[in-house]
């Protein structure tokens, strides 16, 4: 898995690309401002579930770390990929 847009700072109204090497399932994606209050998201999947586009439904805090929290993805044999977390910052 890798994060398509994590060479910089992320717009504070734009969107964030995950993508996978193999279609997957089940992923939920949590996003977390930095007093931990959850940032409510739309999570829509691409590319037949080897990818996924996450857009806050409101504009981030600009020059702000973001926690974003990936889970449950699953390929088709049913191998449950580790959670895995990354931080971004807000463009200025």
């Amino acid at each position: 898995m890798q994060f398509v847009n994590d060479d910089g700072d992320i717009a504070i109204d734009g969107e964030i690309r995950i993508a996978f090497l193999t279609p997957v399932t089940g992923v939920s994606v949590t996003l977390h401002a930095p007093e931990g209050a959850d940032v409510p998201l739309s999570v829509t999947p691409i590319e037949k579930g080897e990818g996924y586009v996450v857009v806050p439904l409101k504009p981030l805090a600009p020059a702000t770390t973001y926690q974003l929290t990936i889970k449950g993805a699953m390929d088709k044999g049913g191998n449950v990929m580790d959670d895995h977390t990354a931080l971004f910052r807000t463009a200025p």
